[in-house]
């Protein structure tokens, strides 16, 4: 039993003995409560986990932290990982119990747990989420919703739906610090300072023995950041809340990549004009408050096209190109 567990049964069980009440118990209480970060109910048996470098197909995806994630793209609906017996429950990646009728999702590499805000682009609708699992593997797709999670934005189990998903920095923030010192029961009652992290692209070499091309990480266009909440003082945003935004017109793109000289961004588009001639463009944006040139290829005209070009762009050499949404 973790020692913040430990403190909470103790106290309890002083002030069932005492038979008066307890201030601590609010305190202790509203502390586990934090670790979790739901209010659908507490999580059990999860960890902060980063986790290797793995593979879907010819594209290598390498976990890393990053509290300052938004993106857009396809999303998906998925029953979770796989049983490990008959009669096993589904364990997430971090080791959390897999529920369908939690608010829950799956990441390519964002560390687990995270909280996060993804939005049907379609509807509108929003829905803070945990993120606690891996994937999804399937190609051109950025995140994986639990029924629960898909059902409250309306996300259909049959179709991939157009979606923004934000890290919540600050609530992020503070469940990591909680877990990586879940023995400190001190740490509890602090929230860690926000920073920042910005890389914008960077070269990786493929795991020793393969013959994938290196893969290229790119970050999501420059967007607005997440104001999660305001003031030190406020209470965290909760996994489970919803709110609405207003919808507006959406068309899918791809982005091929992304680089620091627009030389190199102009080569690249004259290298897929054959891919798609005359929707090739190479256009500036800053990512991280830095200028950088990006190559998308828009308009596409649904997700069937979408994920014919982004296959024939993969093996025309850009293992990581990816399904946006402008």
């Amino acid at each position: 039993m973790r020692s913040a567990e430990a403190a909470l049964f103790s106290c309890l069980l002083a002030c069932l003995l005492a038979g008066t009440g307890c201030a601590e118990v609010q305190f202790l209480a509203q502390g586990a409560k934090d670790i979790s970060g739901s209010a659908d109910g507490p999580v059990a048996g999860g960890q902060y986990v980063l986790g290797n470098a793995w593979r879907a197909g010819n594209v290598y995806y390498y976990p890393t932290e990053d509290f300052t994630l938004d993106q857009t793209g396809l999303a998906i609906v998925y029953d979770g990982p796989p049983k490990r017996g008959t009669f096993a429950p589904r364990i997430t990646a971090n080791g959390e119990t897999f529920s369908a009728r939690r608010l829950s999702a799956a990441h390519q590499t964002l560390q687990l747990p995270a909280i996060a805000r993804v939005t049907n682009l379609e509807t509108g609708r929003a829905v803070v989420v945990r993120i606690n699992d891996r994937g999804p593997a399937e190609p051109g797709r950025i995140i994986a919703l639990s029924p629960a999670a898909a059902a409250a934005i309306g996300v259909s189990p049959r179709q991939p739906a157009r979606v923004r998903v934000q890290v919540l920095e600050a609530e992020s923030r503070r469940l990591a610090n909680a877990l990586k010192h879940a023995d400190e029961p001190v740490q509890l009652a602090s929230a860690p300072a926000a920073g920042s992290r910005a890389v914008a692209s960077e070269l990786l070499a493929p795991p020793a023995g393969t013959r994938a091309a290196g893969s290229v990480r790119s970050a999501a266009p420059a967007v607005v950041p997440v104001a999660s909440h305001q003031g030190p003082d406020a209470p965290p945003v909760r996994v489970g809340t919803a709110s609405r935004e207003p919808v507006r017109a959406t068309q899918l793109a791809i982005q091929a990549g992304t680089f620091a000289e627009p030389r190199n961004a102009a080569a690249f588009a004259a290298r897929l004009q054959a891919i798609a001639p005359g929707r090739v463009r190479a256009e500036q944006a800053y990512i991280g408050g830095r200028p950088m040139y990006r190559v998308r290829i828009a308009p596409i005209t649904g997700t069937a096209e979408a994920d014919r070009v982004l296959a024939q762009l993969r093996a025309a050499g850009a293992p990581d190109a990816r399904i946006v949404v402008e």
